[in-house]
């Protein structure tokens, strides 16, 4: 892939653009621009001091990270603006091919309506007013209970039209293209487009199909699906329209390409051209004076159908697409910090790498600057020994300021992936409220579409026949085949007698005692329904699910009283695992429920958290609160684990649990991604601060010893610098037999045979068996000579310190320490707290004769399984 330099980084020339937006890298390439000064400014200084190290390996290796660093963090950026735009695109799509996918289900339904298919449509629209009217109320008592039409039209075996139900379309006028259409349609007929003559800005999308009498088809009935209303009741979903400012746009496109509607007319109008490149999961394009970045996404399709053959997509400025990601929070301040064993399995494996280095490179630096400074006691030049020293520590604080650069970006690219996790878990509870509230609501219209029916009419009159129960039934059992999302349809006489049913077990006779019969017997009209809790019933081979209900009217006049009841058994088990299945396909491993406000369950995809039927998961208050249609996310601690959330209220979708509806469920849908284990925070031993210890030495002009620091068991030690001879990787190393427990083994250094001891093992009694291979490696071995000897040991230890001059007179010499405790000579206190100065001469006497093993304690000195120095040299 191409690349070009982009404010000192080395970045893929597809991404110069977008990276010119990113205030976050901006910041980023300034403080890297800043510290590379600093470095270049230290190596120069370093080369005229003859500090004794070469940093120009070190400022180099920065340097790689740096561009290691500038890419992962242009790409999180991208691909969270791209996991948002393709989410909404997605969403745009799927979320309408659902819904259309009823449409196809009420043609079916519609074209078998016993009064259409009997009268002579078109004699009674030549001669009989009645019959109009009648045909007119026919079709508007369907239309009512389903506001997702605009209107519906009928017309001659010609092709012809002969009403329509708004007055819009001219009588007569020829229809085609829809005609044609549906003779080459097997089942239903969908089609978009400029259809009507005579309205040549007027665009509709149509479900028609064939009025059939007698298996010969007499007319055509078409509906008019109200794509305006619907698009802007999707864009709310999608958008999140009540959040404020919003500066996406999203939309359909057809198979053309062009737009069939967006959420903004003025910045991607209507039948507007959008290239695709299906290998690519985002575009850019010009519109107007802006550049766009895209999205376009194919339908994942809902049951086999993929709808008209269009696309979903998202579309946001570029100007404004990263305006929202902002890296000024202080990773440190997070609430439930993640333990970093856990978070770096959730990171892009290069940004843990990046941190990695950044630690391996200071730890590198920080044992070239001890070498230095141990290469300062012998060196002579003309810039003087305090200067080198002054210089070693300005190189070693600007190793700290690069190494908290990187692990700062690190800990806010983690930020930027929880923000991303919690996005989307968000962005799927939303979705799952919507469509179970879009679903939910088509069961609220079935039922009383199919009350309207007249066969069931005749099935309910008192001593009906066993053929206008037959057709009853063949009725159910059709309209249940168009409909597969329920179990069972029941046709229910006014005490509570099931007259016929659509499901395979006959339940003709069985008598149905459930409080939503009773309620179902008291609606005023037609337009009303009612709903059975969710709860478990015989219906539902005891099983818990909700049941809808619609009364049916006689026909005459003054028939005000209900004489029966269709009852929808909805297949609740299927259908919501589905729609949280389809809701959480960008949030994978999720844990999803949909519960009530008092934590029932009403569908998981899960068992876990789940006790006796309620989640039983701790939910922030503010959770259990919600408003309706509102949704949060957050991290969530639960049994000292962190676990991100995203949680959304159902709300309503156009009439359906509306203020004004006669029905109301109130529930919530949550999606939890587990992160890991809460980190334990331990309070750090922080380095000694030696700064004023140097200035009392200067102050008194006393005499004053050299010391090297580092850390051993999570405490600060010094040994005085003349005993140390360096500092080495650890590496090449052999385990002697019957060693010590303190004992690391034997190693190869500047061609010497080294012991390799931990001391802290040794004087922390800590067994070596505790420490990792990696724990080693992260470490240094410190290279020791006692006084008069030439012989020279190796301490591993964790970190290295600052090497300085203290005061003898700061040095508390009277310790009364024993055992291993002998080895510390005296103590420093320093701000940070207490210093513990060994003697490098004690340790090399306490070896030779022999010191107690750390796994036994009580082990005499000198005993034979304990580790006589002198001996492993001699072996070795």
């Amino acid at each position: 892939m191409n690349q070009r330099k982009y404010r000192g980084l080395e970045i893929p020339a597809n991404q110069v653009e977008l990276a010119r937006n990113l205030t976050c890298l901006e910041d980023l390439t300034d403080e890297l621009r800043e510290l590379q000064s600093t470095w270049n400014n230290l190596s120069l200084l370093g080369e005229l001091a003859e500090i004794g190290t070469d940093i120009s390996d070190t400022r180099q290796q920065f340097q790689t990270l740096a561009n290691d660093l500038g890419r992962c963090m242009i790409e999180q950026c991208i691909q969270r603006v791209q996991d948002e735009l393709g989410s909404k695109a997605q969403n745009s799509i799927d979320i309408l091919v659902r819904n259309l996918f009823e449409r196809t289900a009420d043609i079916g339904f519609l074209c078998t309506d016993h009064t259409l298919s009997t009268m002579n449509v078109k004699n009674a629209l030549d001669s009989a007013p009645k019959e109009i009217d009648l045909l007119r109320a026919r079709l508007k008592a369907y239309v009512d209970k389903y506001s997702v039409y605009e209107n519906v039209v009928l017309l001659d075996k010609q092709g012809q039209i002969l009403m329509d139900l708004q007055g819009k379309y001219p009588r007569g006028l020829q229809l085609s293209k829809l005609t044609q259409k549906i003779n080459n349609s097997t089942a239903y007929c969908e089609i978009y487009g400029k259809l009507v003559p005579h309205l040549e800005d007027h665009e509709a999308l149509f479900y028609a199909w064939k009025l059939d009498q007698q298996a010969v088809s007499v007319a055509y009935i078409a509906l008019v699906f109200n794509l305006q209303e619907e698009s802007n009741a999707l864009f709310r979903r999608v958008l999140n329209q009540a959040s404020g400012e919003n500066w996406y746009v999203c939309g359909v496109l057809d198979e053309n390409q062009q737009v069939v509607f967006s959420s903004d007319s003025n910045s991607v109008p209507k039948g507007f051209h959008i290239p695709t490149d299906s290998d690519k999961p985002w575009n850019t394009l010009h519109i107007g004076p802006h550049i766009y970045l895209f999205s376009i996404r194919n339908t994942s399709g809902y049951q086999g159908y993929a709808g008209p053959g269009w696309k979903g997509f998202a579309a946001i400025p570029l100007g404004k697409a990263f305006e929202q990601l902002t890296f000024d929070q202080d990773p440190s301040s997070q609430d439930l910090p993640l333990a970093w064993e856990d978070a770096q399995r959730l990171l892009d494996p290069r940004i843990v790498e990046v941190k990695k280095m950044a630690e391996r490179i200071q730890h590198q630096l920080n044992r070239s600057i001890w070498n230095g400074s141990i290469h300062q006691r012998d060196a002579s030049h003309m810039m003087g020994k305090s200067f080198g020293k002054t210089l070693l520590n300005e190189i070693r604080r600007a190793g700290e300021q690069t190494k908290t650069l990187f692990s700062t970006a690190v800990s806010r690219l983690m930020h930027t992936f929880i923000e991303r996790k919690k996005d989307s878990l968000c962005s799927s509870a939303c979705l799952a409220m919507d469509l179970m509230d879009r679903n939910l609501y088509e069961r609220a219209n079935d039922c009383r579409w199919w009350a309207l029916t007249g066969a069931y009419l005749d099935a309910l009159k008192p001593n009906a026949d066993a053929d206008a129960i037959a057709k009853a039934r063949a009725s159910l059992v059709h309209t249940n085949g168009l409909y597969s999302v329920y179990t069972d349809i029941l046709l229910i006489n006014k005490d509570g007698e099931i007259i016929s049913n659509s499901g395979e077990v006959d339940r003709s006779g069985q008598t149905v005692d459930a409080l939503w019969v009773s309620h179902a017997m008291n609606l005023s009209d037609s337009s009303e329904y009612c709903v059975s809790e969710f709860e478990t019933s015989a219906l539902y081979a005891e099983r818990n699910t909700y049941i809808y209900c619609a009364a049916l009217f006689g026909t005459g006049r003054g028939a005000t009283e209900p004489v029966g009841v269709i009852a929808l058994v909805f297949d609740s088990e299927p259908q919501f695992e589905a729609i949280l299945s389809d809701a959480g396909g960008h949030a994978e491993q999720s844990l999803a429920y949909i519960i009530d406000r008092q934590k029932r369950v009403i569908s998981s995809n899960t068992d876990k958290f789940i006790q006796d039927g309620l989640l039983a998961f701790g939910l922030p208050s503010t959770c259990e609160n919600l408003d309706r249609e509102v949704s949060q996310s957050m991290l969530v601690e639960h049994q000292n684990q962190i676990y991100a959330m995203g949680v959304c209220a159902s709300g309503s979708y156009r009439e359906y649990k509306s203020k004004q509806d006669c029905y109301q469920n109130d529930l919530m849908c949550v999606y939890i991604s587990p992160l890991g284990a809460q980190e334990v925070l331990l309070a750090p031993h922080a380095a000694p601060d030696l700064s004023i210890l140097r200035s009392n030495k200067q102050a008194l002009k006393q005499e004053c010893l050299e010391i090297a620091t580092f850390t051993s068991g999570g405490q600060w030690f010094a040994i005085p610098s003349d005993s140390i001879s360096g500092a080495v990787d650890l590496k090449n190393l052999c385990r002697v037999p019957r060693q010590a427990n303190y004992m690391l083994g034997i190693s190869m250094v500047e061609g010497e045979t080294v012991c390799l001891l931990d001391l802290e093992a040794l004087l922390i009694d800590k067994p070596i068996a505790n420490h990792s291979p990696d724990a080693y490696l992260q470490g240094s071995v410190v290279l020791l000579r006692s006084s008069g000897s030439s012989t020279r040991i190796g301490l591993w230890i964790k970190e290295l310190g600052e090497i300085s001059d203290v005061a003898l007179s700061q040095i508390n010499q009277e310790t009364t320490l024993t055992g291993q405790g002998s080895l510390i000579s005296g103590i420093i206190d320093t701000t940070q707290g207490m210093l513990s100065l060994l003697s490098v001469d004690k340790l090399f006497d306490m070896l030779k004769q022999g010191a107690p093993d750390a796994k036994n304690p009580s082990a005499k000195e000198g005993a034979s399984l304990t580790y006589d120095y002198q001996q492993t040299i001699n072996v070795a």
